[in-house]
């Protein structure tokens, strides 16, 4: 999902959100300023919300009253005698015992208090999962209200409005889930069509710069031959140009394949040292624009794996290249060793500029560099370590990145020797 798909979904729900809460902002403000004593518990019979009433009639606040057991600070007894704490109303109602309407001595310091309590569950499943009571004093009034008074039958009824509540809630999450299911559509049929035409684009483009660079390198050979060295200085550096336009080309094809979810995998066994022998070849003009040196160190019992050789050297001249970009006359090292768990380890570290924390941060967010600023100060379309991540995840690798400005900076991944393809990009 894109970052304006999501910034409407949280506005719809945060819409959603605010509604309900004005809805139990009014429904807290009635409870409270009734003349009954109400009371929440939650399933264990802690108080988890009480109004005014109940403050008044216990002499206590709600702070202090707020996360204790009803049982407790509600001591109640009938005909002289304290209830056990299983005959008390919050218990009947946790335990689905008795729903009704009773007559209770509240026992306080002052005296005795007559009430009359009911008391209901506030869950609309069928596992109870907390109570509510409400609570009369009837010692001061002239004439006493008969019994149930207090009907149990509204407090049922709260309790079905409140399922009705959560129907229209659930209802109305439906309908904001269907709308995004709409939009997600929407947006993958235009990631399609995007990404169908970035692939065709780029191939398009990579057909006529291999013929550039072909007759660039035959012109290279023909001047060299006639001993026209300067000019093949000029002809070098018209593949330089291409050969780094062509790299930027199979990043956006790579990049295309990997917003459609399509590219495919070609496991096979492979020599390590010949991967990265390939590799250096590679990148050995481009070490050499900005007078960089490259060290390659294989340690004991690197010789073979079976994955992705493509994928792992496509990760591999990321990185390099990465690190030449970054680095002027310095020092790269590419350095392979095994891992425990038959895992073997790739770390590229370069004396270069560094990053900062809050920079390795964005790094592998798609078009971004460290800075923008660097986006004009160095080259590149700034998708390498966003492939390479996309990449590692596929092949069961991780990656890891240390920096320090002024120092360098290390990428060190790690991937299974043998790929389980069954496994493969779970």
């Amino acid at each position: 999902m894109t970052t304006s798909l999501k910034q409407t979904a949280t506005l719809k729900q945060e819409m959603l959100v605010t509604k309900l809460r004005d809805v139990l902002g009014r429904m807290e403000i009635a409870t409270m300023l009734s003349s009954d004593a109400m009371v929440w518990t939650d399933n264990r019979g802690r108080i988890q919300w009480c109004n005014n009433a109940f403050e008044d009639i216990l002499g206590m606040t709600r702070l202090d009253l707020l996360g204790t057991s009803l049982v407790e600070v509600l001591p109640l007894e009938v005909d002289g005698e304290r209830l056990h704490p299983a005959q008390h109303p919050v218990n009947l109602v946790l335990t689905r015992q008795s729903h009704e309407v009773g007559h209770y001595t509240l026992v306080r310091e002052d005296g005795p208090v007559i009430v009359e309590i009911a008391q209901a569950p506030t869950s609309a499943q069928d596992m109870v999962s907390s109570a509510v009571l409400v609570m009369r004093r009837t010692d001061r009034q002239k004439n006493p209200l008969p019994e149930g008074t207090i009907n149990p039958q509204k407090i049922r009824q709260l309790v079905e409005e409140n399922r009705t509540l959560r129907a229209e809630i659930d209802r109305l999450t439906g309908r904001l889930t269907a709308v995004e299911m709409e939009e997600d559509e929407s947006i993958a049929s235009g990631y399609r069509t995007k990404g169908a035409f970035l692939a065709n684009m780029t191939h398009e483009l990579r057909t006529p710069l291999s013929a550039i660079l072909g007759y660039a390198d035959l012109l290279s050979r023909d001047l060299a031959s006639n001993g026209h060295t300067d000019w093949v200085r000029d002809v070098s550096q018209i593949k330089l140009a291409s050969n780094r336009l062509f790299f930027m080309i199979t990043q956006l094809l790579d990049l295309a394949a990997i917003e459609e979810d399509q590219f495919s995998l070609n496991i096979a066994r492979f020599s390590v040292p010949d991967l990265l022998k390939q590799v250096e070849i590679t990148v050995s003009e481009l070490l050499a624009e900005q007078n960089n040196q490259l060290c390659i160190t294989c340690g004991d019992g690197v010789d073979e794996m079976v994955t992705d050789e493509g994928k792992l050297r496509k990760i591999l001249l990321h990185l390099l290249s990465n690190a030449a970009k970054f680095t002027i006359q310095g020092r790269i090292d590419l350095e392979v060793m095994a891992q425990p768990e038959d895992r073997l380890l790739f770390a590229v570290r370069d004396t270069g500029i560094g990053m900062t924390g809050a920079q390795i941060k964005r790094m592998f967010e798609p078009f971004t560099q460290g800075d923008e600023s660097m986006t004009r100060q160095y080259e590149g379309s700034g998708v390498g370590l966003y492939i390479c991540r996309q990449f590692c995840e596929k092949l069961g690798g991780q990656i890891d990145i240390q920096s320090e400005p002024g120092v360098g900076t290390s990428i060190q991944v790690s991937f299974p020797r043998v790929l389980d393809e069954a496994a493969a990009g779970a």
